[in-house]
C-alpha cells in the first residue's frame, strides 16, 4: 500500500487513508468512515486484505456501500489474487486486482478519472453485466520503476512510537523456495497461466534509491532506532553486501533481516555483522526432518540448521526463529522435537504459531485430502497463535494448546541444563484438562511459579526463556536490545 501512495501521488492523484488499528487506538468505527468519505469524496476506495483479514475486508466494503453506493470499490493482495472469484462473488466488491497492483491501480485511476471504459486493464478483474471479466496480467514490474514508500499518509510516528522505533522496509521481491504452506507456488503459477510475456519473479530493488529513502524517513520521522528489512529473503542476491557496505557508509542504524538457512554463510554473516545487523530472523518450522522435508517441501538437515544458527550466534548477531506446531500428520513427539532443536540452539528468540493452512497453497489441498479442514472451518479466520483450524485428536489438539500457552516453560523443560528445574511445572501442565488450562485461578498459580524459577535463575545469571511483548515471542534474558514487538 506504502508504495501504491508514492506512485499515485507521483502522478498528481490525492490519496488518503482510513487506517483502523486497535493498538494504536483507531478502531473501526462507522460515524468516521462516513466523516471521511462524505468529506474527502474519493473516486474509488481500495482494500488490501489476505485470508485472515478477508472477512473484515467485506465487513468494510459493506459499510462502505451503505454510506455511498456508487463509490467502485477494489479488492487487492494476496487473498483476492489467489481467490478471485470468491472475492468477487461479495456484492459489495466491483473489481479486484490480482498480483502486483502498482500499474494497474494507476491505470485505473487515472480512467476512471478520465470516465474511461477500464475493463480491458491487465490484472483487473470485474463484474459487468452479471459477468465476471477476467484479463491478462502484465509482467512483474521492474523496481526500478517503484519509488521508495510513502509512509506519510499513515500516523507515521505514533506507530514508531508503538513499535520503540522499528522501521519496516523491503528492499527485493520474490522468493527462490516453494514451501508448500506459502503463497509462491500458486503466484508463480498464477503468472506462468494468465502472463504472456516472460517475466523475472526474483527481482532487486535499486539499492541507491532505498539507501535515500531510509536517509529521507530518519529525516522526517524522531525515534527510528532499526530498520527492520521484511524481504523474504534479504540474503539470496550475490551483490547484497555492496548494499551493507552502503548501508553501514551512509546509514549506520541497527538493523534486522529475515533469510533462509540456504542463504546463510560465514562471509555474508560476517558482512551483515560488520554492517550492524542486530538480528536475523530464520525459519525452522519444524524439528522433525520427515515433516520438514515431506510436509513443508523444506529440504535441510537438523545439523545444517544448527550449524548455521551457530554462524550467527557465534559472531554475536541475535537469532529469532520461526516455528509451526499443529501440522498434518504431526504428532506429539514432533512437536517435542521442534521444542529440543530450539533449546538446543538457544535463539534469543522464538516465535510458536499454530499451523494455518492458507487456501490455494500445496499444503491446504493436503489437509483437505487428509480430512484434516471440512467446509465450517476452511475459511476461518481464526488467531493462529491459539487455535487450530484443522480436525486433529483432540488430546494432540490440547497439546499444542499448552505449548502456545505456556512456550517458555517447555523450551525451558527441553533445556536439559536447566530441565530439572521445570519439571514439576511441565508434569502440572501436563496433567491439566482442557477447563482446567483456560482456568484464570490456575493460569496465575502456574504464572507464580514460573516467576519464583525465573526469580532463582536471574540471581544465578543463568539464561532461561519468558514471554515478552506478546503471548508467542519466547524471549531469552537478558534481552534488552530491541522492542521484538517491531519485529513481526
Amino acid at each position: 500500500m506504502r508504495i501504491l501512495f508514492a506512485l499515485l501521488k507521483e502522478r498528481g492523484h490525492e490519496v488518503k487513508l482510513i487506517h483502523y488499528n486497535e493498538n494504536i487506538n483507531i478502531k473501526f468505527d462507522e460515524k468516521r468512515l462516513k466523516e471521511v468519505i462524505d468529506n474527502f469524496r474519493p473516486g474509488v476506495i481500495g482494500i488490501s486484505t489476505n485470508t485472515n483479514q478477508f472477512q473484515v475486508s467485506i465487513m468494510i466494503s459493506k459499510t462502505i456501500k451503505k454510506i455511498n453506493k456508487n463509490i467502485p470499490i477494489i479488492l487487492g493482495g494476496i487473498h483476492p489474487t489467489l481467490n478471485p472469484l470468491e472475492s468477487l462473488s461479495e456484492e459489495s466488491v466491483d473489481m479486484i486486482i490480482l498480483g502486483e497492483g502498482e500499474e494497474a491501480i494507476l491505470e485505473i485511476v487515472e480512467k476512471l478519472e478520465h470516465k474511461e471504459d477500464v475493463s480491458q486493464i491487465k490484472n483487473l478483474w470485474l463484474k459487468r453485466d452479471h459477468k465476471i471479466i477476467k484479463n491478462k496480467l502484465r509482467p512483474f514490474i521492474n523496481l526500478d520503476k517503484v519509488p521508495f514508500m510513502d509512509v506519510s499518509i499513515y500516523e507515521y510516528q505514533k506507530i514508531l512510537d508503538l513499535r520503540n522505533g522499528w522501521a519496516d522496509v523491503i528492499l527485493n521481491r520474490g522468493c527462490p523456495y516453494d514451501c508448500s504452506y506459502c503463497f509462491n507456488n500458486s503466484y508463480k503459477e498464477l503468472y506462468k497461466t494468465n502472463c504472456e510475456e516472460s517475466q523475472k519473479y526474483i527481482r532487486s530493488g535499486d539499492y541507491k534509491k532505498t539507501i535515500d529513502g531510509i536517509i529521507d524517513l530518519t529525516k522526517k520521522y524522531n525515534n527510528i532506532r532499526c530498520i527492520s528489512f521484511v524481504d523474504d529473503d534479504f540474503l539470496i542476491f550475490p551483490d547484497i553486501t555492496e548494499f551493507l557496505r552502503l548501508y553501514k557508509e551512509k546509514i549506520n542504524l541497527p538493523f534486522v533481516v529475515n533469510t533462509n538457512f540456504n542463504s546463510i554463510t560465514l562471509d555474508k554473516v560476517l558482512e551483515l555483522k560488520k554492517s550492524g545487523c542486530d538480528l536475523i530472523r530464520v525459519g525452522i518450522e519444524s524439528g522433525n526432518e520427515e515433516l520438514r522435508k515431506n510436509i513443508l517441501n523444506r529440504s535441510i538437515s537438523n545439523q545444517t540448521m544448527v550449524e548455521k544458527s551457530n554462524l550467527i550466534i557465534n559472531n554475536s548477531i541475535r537469532l529469532f526463529t520461526y516455528n509451526m506446531i499443529g501440522l498434518p500428520n504431526e504428532k506429539k513427539g514432533n512437536v517435542i522435537e521442534t521444542l529440543k532443536i530450539n533449546a538446543k540452539i538457544g535463539p534469543d528468540v522464538v516465535k510458536i504459531s499454530t499451523f494455518y493452512p492458507y487456501p490455494k497453497t500445496e499444503i491446504y489441498e493436503r489437509c483437505k485430502k487428509l480430512g484434516l479442514i471440512s467446509e465450517e472451518n476452511g475459511t476461518k479466520s481464526l488467531n493462529y497463535y491459539e487455535t487450530s483450524i484443522l480436525n486433529l485428536d483432540d488430546e494432540f489438539k490440547l497439546f499444542i494448546k499448552k505449548v502456545q500457552k505456556h512456550p517458555d516453560i517447555y523450551l525451558n523443560y527441553y533445556n536439559y541444563e536447566i530441565s530439572s528445574r521445570y519439571k514439576q511445572l511441565i508434569e502440572e501442565i501436563e496433567n491439566l484438562s482442557a477447563k482446567e488450562l483456560d482456568n484464570p485461578g490456575v493460569q496465575k498459580n502456574i504464572q507464580n511459579k514460573k516467576l519464583e524459577i525465573s526469580k532463582r535463575l536471574n540471581s544465578q545469571k543463568i539464561p532461561h526463556y519468558k514471554i515478552k511483548y506478546a503471548s508467542y515471542f519466547a524471549v531469552k534474558t537478558p534481552f534488552n536490545h530491541f522492542n521484538q514487538s517491531g519485529s513481526d
